[in-house]
């Protein structure tokens, strides 16, 4: 009896214990490498999607800038701006990439406007969490129309507004600076309408979109995100590079009568 009552007698206070213990060992052990392989993933995501987004953003500016075409009437210009969160820079220019989009042609020619605006003014745009700093950089490509009266008079050239293609990029700012052969420096303006040509390259120093706290950090830490960008771009402007004096207009040629004046 005694036997049989000690072999069905069930687990002392010790042993539940024990068990308890190696079990909440393990699964601390599985949890935690559960979360080690969740953060990695997380991290994996997030770094393959700012290099698409650096490699998209690269592109966007070096295809357009690339095929930057002379035009006395719209011009190049790039304005020196302040915003919220930064630079601010703006800049505008006729090219003649292929536009985004299902109603991309090539060979059209289009003008492209680089504006950085503040999320909460973009009608629709999906704002982030409050603690996000966020600006947008907002880029629009339009078709260009040449119209012409009868008979060969003046060319009017105006923008297409039904072929606006708006695309937005979430930023912190954009500071952007123009190579001036004739100082042979990086200047913060430029306007071909006025100097009569266009800069021999362009850099483009962007930083991405930042929470308070990671702002914050980088203040303490003292980190110059104008001095070290998340994206730098230096594009040269085949249109541009090597030009000295200001491009000749034979649209606008006229020969000299004589008393020395323009026809």
């Amino acid at each position: 009896m005694s036997r049989a009552a000690n072999s069905s007698r069930g687990f002392t206070l010790m042993e539940l214990m024990v068990a308890v213990t190696l079990l909440a060992i393990v699964l601390g052990m599985v949890t935690t490498s559960f979360v080690t392989v969740t953060n990695t993933m997380a991290i994996s995501r997030e770094v393959a999607e700012a290099t698409r987004f650096r490699g998209h953003l690269r592109r966007l500016f070096t295809d357009n800038l690339s095929a930057v075409a002379p035009n006395p009437d719209l011009g190049f210009t790039g304005v020196d701006e302040a915003g919220v969160y930064g630079p601010a820079d703006s800049l505008e220019f006729v090219c003649l990439a292929e536009s985004a989009g299902a109603r991309g042609l090539p060979g059209v020619t289009k003008y492209v406007r680089f504006v950085l605006r503040e999320a909460a003014d973009i009608e629709d745009y999906p704002l982030p969490d409050d603690d996000q700093e966020v600006a947008v950089l907002e880029v629009t490509e339009q078709y260009l129309i040449q119209t012409s009266s009868f008979m060969g008079e003046e060319v009017e050239i105006e923008t297409d507004e039904e072929t606006v293609v708006p695309r937005y990029f979430p930023i912190h700012s954009i500071d952007i600076y123009y190579y001036d052969h004739a100082e042979e420096e990086w200047v913060e303006e430029w306007d071909s309408t006025a100097i009569g040509y266009l800069p021999w390259a362009v850099n483009i120093k962007i930083n991405f979109a930042r929470t308070r706290q990671q702002l914050d950090a980088e203040y303490f830490d003292g980190l110059d995100l104008e001095e070290n960008p998340d994206l730098e771009i230096i594009v040269p402007l085949p249109a541009g590079a090597g030009v000295v004096s200001e491009f000749t207009d034979l649209n606008h040629f006229k020969p000299l009568g004589a008393e020395g004046d323009r026809l």
